[in-house]
């Protein structure tokens, strides 16, 4: 089962992120995301914790803002 994903330096951007909320709003295991170092728009963070309630820390910092 996966607990932690670590997708830091991976040129995410909004449209991927977007898709990756959904996932996240699947996935009930997962309890770690990090993001940093993405060009994902600030509000990012926001959309997870409300969409994965479950997840403890999303990791994305400001390194995120575009």
């Amino acid at each position: 089962t996966l607990i932690e994903l670590d997708a830091k330096w991976n040129k995410i951007s909004e449209i991927g992120a977007l898709a990756l909320i959904d996932t996240l709003t699947v996935n009930r295991t997962l309890k770690t995301v990090k993001l940093q170092f993405n060009s994902m728009p600030q509000d990012v963070e926001v959309r997870i914790n409300q969409k994965a309630p479950q997840l403890k820390t999303t990791g994305l910092g400001i390194c995120s803002i575009i």
